[in-house]
């Protein structure tokens, strides 16, 4: 027999405390992505709890719906890098690179670069459209490029060209502090 007297409506029932141990390693298993997200240098951009807690980090990969939504944004803003870099090219010494066309990524993505003399304009585009853009400057085998991703990210990549067909070098995310290598074919 106990030694505690229970009172009206104090019972509490074996599902009771399994939904509440439930919610207790559901709110650790959230904290827990939160902080190593925070630790390997993500940053926050959106906190909901409607749904019970979301949290949308910089550096997320955007959704389809998202992607397909930007895509006039994403036109306008090539058009505009187009326009800049017609207006500042130089004429493309015979060393250097043509890099025109479409190139495919290790990453997944596929890359279409315009090139005007000496600077080059680029997409990034994903199964569902265009999910970054950037420009930058052919200089012999040396392509240096910016760009600014749908999701708000921000960065630059070197690239070297191997022969006529390839191009490696590494990009790096500056909004979320990653870097990673990346090979591009045609």
């Amino acid at each position: 027999m106990s030694a505690r007297a229970a009172t009206p409506g104090s019972e509490e029932t074996g599902s009771s405390r399994a939904k509440l141990r439930i919610s207790y390693l559901g709110l650790l298993v959230v904290v827990a992505v939160i902080v190593w997200a925070l630790i390997s240098g993500q940053k926050p951009t959106a906190v909901e709890i409607p749904g019970v807690l979301g949290v949308q980090f910089s550096g997320q990969k955007p959704s389809s719906t998202e992607v397909q939504k930007a895509q006039p944004v994403q036109q306008q803003r090539v058009a505009a890098l187009e326009q800049q870099a017609q207006a500042s090219a130089t004429p493309a010494a015979p060393s250097d690179l043509n890099i025109a066309g479409t190139w495919a990524g290790n990453d997944g993505f596929e890359y279409s670069f315009g090139q005007f003399g000496n600077q080059v304009v680029f997409r990034e585009i994903s199964t569902f459209g265009v999910t970054a853009t950037g420009s930058g400057v052919v200089n012999g085998s040396a392509v240096s490029l910016t760009f600014t991703a749908l999701n708000g990210s921000t960065g630059r990549c070197e690239l070297t060209g191997g022969g006529t067909n390839t191009l490696s070098g590494t990009c790096a995310n500056d909004s979320a502090g990653t870097q990673a290598p990346i090979t591009m074919s045609r």
